[in-house]
């Protein structure tokens, strides 16, 4: 009876180990094999982009020959409509206007020290600061500084507003490359007077706490001095330039350029200020998505080795096969054993990748990572006989 309980306490001990595994584990492979798989595809239509792309020698007329096809176009950008501050009225041409508002806060910062007994002691930190919102006071650990901490005088949501028509010659531009714009200009409001007067009752402040200053509109005593509940509105815009653009000829629209059939949707639509040939957005293109699969494959092996260690090691390298996989032909050190694992799991990343790239058309590479993968987990079943120290768990 005692050898039986012994056993399914065992059983359980592994379950229970295997699910705190398996999930890092299969969180890091199903990210790898979406970062794998949005580089492969992307990579592989910048390629067909770069070798099909067509120059638009003029933007000011339709062209019927380009329609269709994938072109780089370069002009100035006319947005047709004004961008508005619903509330504060401010106003502006370009592909975007921005409003942020800052709050003027008290802030609580709780820190953990040990003492010199070892044993673990709270303190707060308090700063007067701005902040991207308003901060809640009331449960503030030290009672006089909930009374001094002040809510804002006014709060107001963020606002983003993109145009809705923008031309580039004779080219009419899609949602999607307007929004590619961001926001990159400071706009100092152009209220007129009958704005400015309006603007208390809006806000719903008194009259001499609304100050229209160069940066934006400010709401206190005083611009100069913040104290604790004032506010700070900001807003921002991208204002019409001459662009760069790669994307696709439908009609007199230029789109996303959609490889045909694709069952992804993967797409390209570029667009950059400035006159920047269409290889070198192209090559930008590719070091962006580079990165992204790199950045994948790192948060992909942050998630894989730790959660292999969670594996019930002990009960696993009683089979003989798991053991000479890990270990290799006889018993080696703890250390050895415990690199075993970390190779276990780098073998999982890059079978992973590797199968990630097959599904995805690129053969070579696939199985080529693939084979290494395979090297990794398979080299110490050829290594000699070392018979030392058995797995520690």
């Amino acid at each position: 009876m005692s050898q039986n309980s012994s056993k399914l306490d065992t059983v359980i001990s592994n379950i229970f180990l295997s699910g705190i595994a398996l999930i890092p584990i299969l969180s890091g492979l199903l990210l790898l094999w979406w970062g794998e798989s949005q580089s492969t595809r992307y990579g592989s239509l910048g390629e067909e982009a770069a070798r099909t792309v067509v120059e638009m020698k003029d933007v000011s007329k339709i062209d019927p020959a380009l329609d269709g096809k994938l072109v780089h176009a370069v002009g100035q950008a006319e947005c047709e409509t004004e961008l508005k501050d619903p509330v504060l009225g401010v106003s502006v041409k370009g592909f975007c206007l921005e409003r942020s508002v800052e709050y003027y806060q008290l802030t609580e910062r709780q820190e953990k020290r040990k003492d010199s007994s070892g044993r673990l002691k709270e303190s707060y930190k308090y700063k007067e600061e701005w902040t991207a919102v308003p901060v809640p006071f009331d449960d503030f650990y030290d009672l006089s500084r909930r009374k001094k901490a002040k809510a804002p005088i006014v709060t107001l949501p963020f606002f983003h507003e993109k145009a809705k028509k923008v031309r580039v010659g004779a080219y009419a531009l899609s949602d999607f490359l307007i929004s590619s714009v961001e926001a990159n200009r400071t706009l100092k409001p152009n209220l007129t007077a009958e704005q400015k007067r309006a603007l208390p009752n809006k806000l719903k402040t008194a009259e001499n706490l609304v100050h229209v200053t160069e940066d934006g509109v400010y709401i206190g005593s005083d611009p100069t001095v913040p104290h604790l509940g004032d506010a700070r509105i900001t807003f921002k815009f991208a204002a019409p330039s001459e662009v760069s653009i790669v994307a696709q000829v439908q009609g007199n629209t230029l789109e996303m350029y959609h490889r045909d059939k694709d069952p992804d949707n993967v797409f390209i639509g570029l667009i950059v200020k400035g006159n920047v040939p269409a290889q070198q957005m192209l090559k930008d293109l590719k070091r962006n998505v580079a990165g992204g699969g790199w950045l994948a494959r790192l948060a992909g092996m942050l998630l894989v080795v730790p959660g292999c260690f969670f594996l019930p090691w002990k009960s696993l390298m009683q089979r003989r096969y798991v053991r000479t996989v890990i270990n290799g032909p006889g018993s080696r050190s703890t250390e050895w054993q415990h690199f075993g694992v970390v190779r276990f799991a780098f073998a999982l990343l890059l079978f992973t990748s590797g199968l990630t790239r097959l599904f995805n058309g690129s053969f070579i590479i696939g199985v080529t990572v693939l084979a290494l993968a395979a090297a990794m987990l398979f080299l110490p079943c050829i290594m000699p006989n070392n018979k030392q120290e058995t797995f520690a768990d």
